[in-house]
């Protein structure tokens, strides 16, 4: 466990027995990984890091994925007075709870003490919203950290309130806050979120939460955590750490993951057999509904008790702000506009990935019927429930015009009915 002179951060699963591994920054600021032997690592952390002998040094690939990203990892970098390439000093301060099972600390007695969680009352619920998340977490000594780029908070749920988790605490929940270049983003996410439940999607719980006068916006996401149960860490994995690329190849087109290189994961990890068709209706929704940003990050492996698909989560109708990407995260064999994306082009993906073309076709027609027919009526409901009508006639116009192009291909692809061939006649022998 001696890194000799260099820093180093320890993994656990658990904080009250031993570290699993260790992480050390190198002399080049490049961060580092090897598993401990004899650490007690019965599993890997990461289909992309196998288990050793603890002889062998990883990039610290799979711990760069668990800091936000984007304007968030540059606000924390500011922050804390270091490059945004720091992946070290940055974990040094926010690894306490992170997603995952995994907790990153320096010492591993300064974090073995019992704490209850803090209560999130109105004054720092509006610390949170008028400075920030990543400069709140920092001043206030939170060891907390939630990949991506929004504005979001690990939180604990209980009784009805909030609180943040220190020491050991887990969170049960994210609280994702109102942005304001998206207006309307949470009542957006909502919305889609219930159209895939409806729609018959695995889906995270989530419900809109209320906040202190937060500008036009008064609500929040309130999302129930799928790598947590009963109080306990459930190890889960994002597909950029699957596959062992950094956060910033998350989309297809920067040289990230793409819909086959998920395939391939799944085939060699999950134990679920239907997680393929899973994939397959989780980006026909994807396609029938706008979302354009279900990139490598958006969508995870949840690591037990079983290896398998996790629920669909951060589901959005991109397509609602013109400001943003016109083009698919992941392509459907090579093609990214949504709109050209039927029968021929998920025909082709299913034979380079070497699965039933029936089973594709049929997965994508009943998830986009589902949305076309459905929309409506959940976006109605979403509405009656509290959730800004304009926001959500916005998405549900996207979602409508989405659905009906895709389904309008699928028309125009539809391989012709052969009719049977007309048997000759036999010819009279001798």
């Amino acid at each position: 466990m001696n890194a000799g002179s260099k820093p180093a951060l320890f993994v656990f699963w658990d904080v009250e027995q031993a570290p699993i591994g260790e992480l050390t920054r190198q002399a080049d600021g490049a961060t580092s990984f090897r598993y401990l032997p004899g650490a007690g690592a019965r599993r890997p952390i990461s289909h992309s890091l196998p288990l050793d002998d603890g002889e062998r040094e990883h990039p610290g690939t799979f711990f760069e994925n668990l800091l936000p990203d984007g304007i968030q990892r540059e606000r924390l970098a500011r922050r804390l007075g270091v490059s945004d390439a720091s992946t070290f000093a940055m974990l040094e301060v926010v690894g306490g709870d992170c997603a995952g099972a995994l907790t990153v600390a320096r010492w591993p007695l300064a974090v073995r003490a019992r704490a209850t969680p803090r209560p999130l009352d109105e004054a720092l619920l509006r610390k949170l919203l008028e400075t920030g998340v990543v400069p709140t977490v920092v001043s206030e000594g939170l060891r907390l950290s939630l990949a991506g780029a929004q504005d979001k908070l690990p939180v604990v749920l209980r009784d009805g309130t909030l609180a943040l988790p220190e020491g050991r605490a887990a969170s049960t929940h994210i609280l994702k806050l109102p942005n304001r270049d998206f207006p309307g983003l949470v009542d957006n996410e909502h919305f889609l979120l219930e159209l895939a439940r409806d729609a018959g999607l695995p889906v995270v719980r989530s419900v809109r939460w209320p906040l202190p006068a937060a500008g036009r916006e008064r609500f929040g996401l309130l999302v129930e955590r799928f790598d947590r149960a009963g109080g306990r860490r459930l190890h889960q994995e994002d597909l950029c750490q699957a596959t062992g690329m950094p956060p910033s190849r998350k989309y297809q087109a920067d040289s990230g993951p793409s819909l086959l290189d998920v395939v391939a994961v799944l085939d060699a990890a999950s134990t679920e057999p239907r997680d393929i068709a899973q994939l397959v209706r989780w980006q026909a929704f994807n396609v029938a509904t706008g979302n354009n940003d279900g990139h490598a990050k958006n969508l995870s492996l949840r690591r037990e008790p079983a290896v398998c698909l996790a629920p669909a989560y951060d589901l959005v109708c991109t397509r609602a702000w013109d400001s943003l990407s016109k083009d698919l995260a992941f392509g459907v064999a090579e093609v990214r506009d949504g709109g050209a994306v039927g029968p021929v082009a998920w025909s082709r993906f299913a034979e380079e990935a070497r699965v039933g073309r029936r089973l594709v076709l049929d997965a994508v027609a009943q998830v986009t019927t589902a949305v076309a027919e459905r929309a409506t009526a959940v976006a109605n409901a979403v509405i009656e429930a509290g959730a800004d009508e304009r926001a959500v006639s916005r998405a549900l116009e996207c979602v409508r015009r989405c659905a009906r192009r895709a389904l309008r291909l699928a028309e125009l692809e539809r391989p012709p009915v052969r009719a049977p061939a007309r048997r000759r006649p036999k010819r009279a022998t001798r």
